[in-house]
C-alpha cells in the first residue's frame, strides 16, 4: 500500500525514488524476516518466457555470487490482480520504472528447499 500510495502522490520519476530508497532504507531491508521466501517477477504483457515457465510449471534459479552457487527448484505459479503478492511486486517495480504497463503478469516461484543445492555448502 506504500508503494502505491507513492507512486499516486507524484508522477515525478525522481520524487517517486528518493521517496522509495527513503522508505526502503529506513522501514524495510533491516526487517529480514518480513521477506517472503517466495520470489516474484515481472513479465511483460504475453512474454514467451513467463509462458514457457508456466507451462513447465517448474523452473530451477541459479545464483551465483563470488565462490557461492546456489540452485534453487521451484514451482511456478501466476498470480491474480488481487493477490498481495501481485500488488507488492507491481508498485514496488513501478516505483523504479515509471512506463510499466498495468497488464503485465507477475509470476511467484515457490521453492522446494529439500531439493535446493549450494555450492560450496551452507551450514
Amino acid at each position: 500500500a506504500e508503494f502505491k500510495h507513492m507512486i499516486k502522490r507524484t508522477k515525478d520519476p525522481k520524487q517517486r525514488y528518493d521517496s522509495a530508497l527513503k522508505y526502503l532504507a529506513e522501514n524495510f531491508y533491516q526487517y529480514s524476516k518480513k521477506f517472503s521466501d517466495c520470489p516474484t517477477s515481472v513479465f511483460p504483457p504475453g512474454s514467451p518466457a513467463a509462458e514457457q515457465m508456466l507451462a513447465a510449471g517448474t523452473v530451477t534459479l541459479v545464483f551465483e555470487e563470488k565462490n557461492q552457487k546456489y540452485k534453487i527448484p521451484c514451482s511456478v505459479r501466476k498470480l491474480d490482480v488481487k493477490d498481495k503478492a501481485w500488488q507488492a511486486t507491481y508498485w514496488h517495480n513501478h516505483l523504479f520504472n515509471s512506463v510499466m504497463p498495468g497488464d503485465v503478469a507477475i509470476l511467484q516461484f515457490v521453492p522446494d528447499w529439500t531439493a535446493a543445492e549450494a555450492q560450496p555448502p551452507v551450514y
